[in-house]
């Protein structure tokens, strides 16, 4: 049992009434915001730079490297950082992975629309290195804000359902309105999707409509209620009596684990 288990069970959390079936599905509906962003920035993110844009291949593709090696290092230090630090929000109140949520998920979705927002009177020829620039830098803070609200979001699951029950039945919504989220993300955008560049900023647009009001679906089911607030006054100062560990040497205890490591190596296996 870790720390979070056994903490909650102590301290009367685990006790707490089973949340409402429309908690649940709100929750689940975080996946649907998830895979609409995620899914209509997979599809079209780099056939636009390329095909439509006229980026040459090679920087694309260089942009791109760059970016999945930001990604490897960004996540666990983002991790890091929501697990070691302790900010104004958490000490006054108790909010613990809410606050990060909302920050971290508005701005990704403007970084996501930003993405199609490289000025159009650049062309390859003459701003090839302007139009990589603009590619990296959007690619950047969508990678850095999409990581701290998706470590916010899945880090308050298992204190938010404490019986393996109620997981089950949220994650359940999550499969569920996950599918509906990258579903609608194939077919709705692209409807907006014509010739030339500006229809891609319609699509964008569009999608960054869509981006607020699934997130607005999510919004109760990742909000910290007063337990867990209290649970998370109560975890800050059992923490302060603990030395934190420094950031390699959780490193090394994560990769010394075998069944993990199995896990990453199928999930990246999923990803590719």
């Amino acid at each position: 049992m870790n720390m979070v288990e056994t903490d909650s069970a102590s301290f009367g959390l685990a006790k707490s009434p089973e949340n409402p079936g429309w908690v649940k599905a709100s929750y689940g509906c975080r996946e649907m915001f998830g895979q609409w962003i995620t899914g209509v920035f997979s599809a079209f993110g780099i056939f636009f730079y390329k095909q439509v844009i006229g980026l040459s291949a090679g920087l694309v593709t260089l942009a791109f490297v760059i970016w999945a090696v930001w990604n490897a290092f960004n996540d666990p230090i983002v991790g890091f950082i929501m697990e070691k630090y302790h900010f104004l929000w958490e000490r006054k109140k108790g909010f613990r992975r809410f606050p990060w949520i909302v920050l971290g998920a508005i701005p990704w979705i403007i970084s996501y629309f930003m993405l199609y927002m490289v000025p159009l009177e650049w062309t390859p020829e003459h701003d090839q290195w302007k139009i990589f620039i603009w590619l990296l830098v959007s690619l950047f803070f969508y990678d850095l804000f999409g990581t701290i609200y998706d470590v916010n979001v899945l880090s308050l699951f298992p204190v938010k359902f404490q019986t393996l029950e109620e997981r089950r039945k949220v994650q359940g919504w999550g499969t569920i309105l996950g599918i509906v989220g990258i579903t609608l993300a194939f077919i709705i955008p692209p409807m907006f999707i014509g010739d030339g560049p500006r229809t891609y900023r319609d699509a964008a647009l569009v999608s960054l409509i869509g981006a607020f009001f699934l997130f607005s679906l999510a919004l109760p089911g990742v909000y910290e209620n007063a337990a867990i607030r209290k649970f998370n006054l109560h975890t800050r100062a059992q923490n302060q009596k603990q030395e934190p560990q420094p950031f390699f040497a959780y490193a090394k205890s994560v990769f010394s684990n075998k069944t993990f490591m199995i896990k990453v190596l199928f999930f990246f296996g999923y990803q590719a």
